[in-house]
């Protein structure tokens, strides 16, 4: 069962010492030995048991875990991890706003495309943009009574708000009238080098590449794209390796302790080590995690450079097969499957016939 974090704390009344800290209970070594968990989320103030506190050691009496608490530790007697995009908040917020204000000057200036500057009435310059219903007798009327003087003018503005031509507003003015528009702002629109920067910043914080957390690839080419897969493949590996495969393993131990306790486990060798004594439990479920596939940009290449590395024995099937994020030992089953079906129905494929020799 996940608990939310916010549940572990320390409850209402305990005074945190060295040997309780923010929920978590120690012992005299700093390892610990019990958690204390709101029976409920601490959001949740209308429900009695968000007051409530339940104690749970962290191994029962014979050793299984009960609680997994897995995170990276930083400096000693930490007790919470903290997540790489805390150092990124402010960058983050401020790409947010730029995005926004960009945004909003690009409206700005693109409200009025144009403004009108005539002595003539607003229906009289409509008609003559092909936006008007007037006939010429009408126009006539209009200009004639134009003529009468300023005021007749100043009148047949009234009420008149403009005119649109494809959604864009282009305003009609008093004789005399001039309309200066102002950008909002200085800068460029998105995905200027100020808004790369600060992405850049933002990726080098959570240990991935500016492509990868952009999906901008327009100015990378194969060595620059290269370089930063395998530099965000090490930082995930060891990510990996410190918080998913350590909680798988803990789940694996867990499921096989289960397993050898009721019995479904019968099948070992013959004098095989007691599962019960001493370290043989860790020996026993000792594994590595695949995980997902690490991708390739060029397949050629770079089936070419594995071919290579096994040939001159620098590393193994299993190892070039969990790049790919596949299980050797699987990948071997259904190749002997496939080639005897191949055999069976008399297909053969030339080995030296591939692209391994151009």
């Amino acid at each position: 069962q996940m608990v939310d974090l916010d549940r572990l704390s320390t409850p209402a009344g305990m005074i945190e010492n060295r040997f309780l800290r923010a929920g978590i209970a120690k012992n005299v070594h700093g390892a610990p030995v019990g958690y204390y968990v709101r029976r409920a989320h601490p959001n949740d103030w209308l429900d009695a048991d968000s007051y409530q506190w339940k104690f749970i050691p962290s191994h029962k009496p014979w050793g299984r875990v009960q609680m997994i608490h897995i995170f990276e530790s930083i400096r000693p007697e930490q007790t919470r991890g903290v997540a790489e995009m805390a150092s990124a908040l402010t960058e983050t917020k401020i790409a947010r706003s730029f995005r926004k204000v960009a945004l909003q000057r690009a409206i700005v200036d693109a409200t009025y495309a144009a403004s009108i500057e005539s002595e003539l009435p607003s229906e009289v310059i409509f008609q003559a943009l092909g936006a008007g219903n007037m006939s010429a007798e009408e126009v006539a009327r209009v200009v004639e009574s134009y003529a009468a003087g300023y005021l007749n003018t100043v009148n047949s503005y009234a009420g008149v708000k403009g005119h649109k031509i494809d959604g864009v507003k282009i305003p009609v003015f008093l004789p005399g009238t001039k309309l200066n528009i102002r950008p909002a702002g200085h800068g460029g629109p998105l995905g200027t080098e100020f808004e790369q920067s600060l992405l850049r910043y933002i990726a080098a914080n959570l240990g991935i590449s500016y492509e990868q957390l952009s999906r901008d690839y327009s100015k990378t080419n194969y060595s620059s794209a290269k370089a930063a897969m395998t530099e965000t493949w090490k930082f995930m590996q060891s990510r990996k390796k410190a918080i998913a495969d350590r909680f798988a393993s803990h789940v694996f131990m867990l499921w096989l302790e289960e397993a050898f306790a009721k019995g479904h486990i019968d099948s070992l060798p013959r004098n095989a080590p007691n599962f019960w004594e001493g370290l043989n439990r860790d020996a026993y479920a000792a594994c590595e995690w695949i995980g997902a596939s690490r991708g390739q940009i060029d397949e050629l290449k770079e089936t070419q450079a594995a071919v290579l590395r096994i040939k001159y024995h620098l590393t193994t099937y299993e190892d070039e097969l969990a790049r790919l994020g596949k299980d050797w030992r699987r990948v071997f089953a259904q190749r002997e499957r496939e080639q005897q079906i191949m055999e069976a129905r008399g297909l053969t494929v030339d080995p030296q016939d591939n692209m391994m020799n151009a």
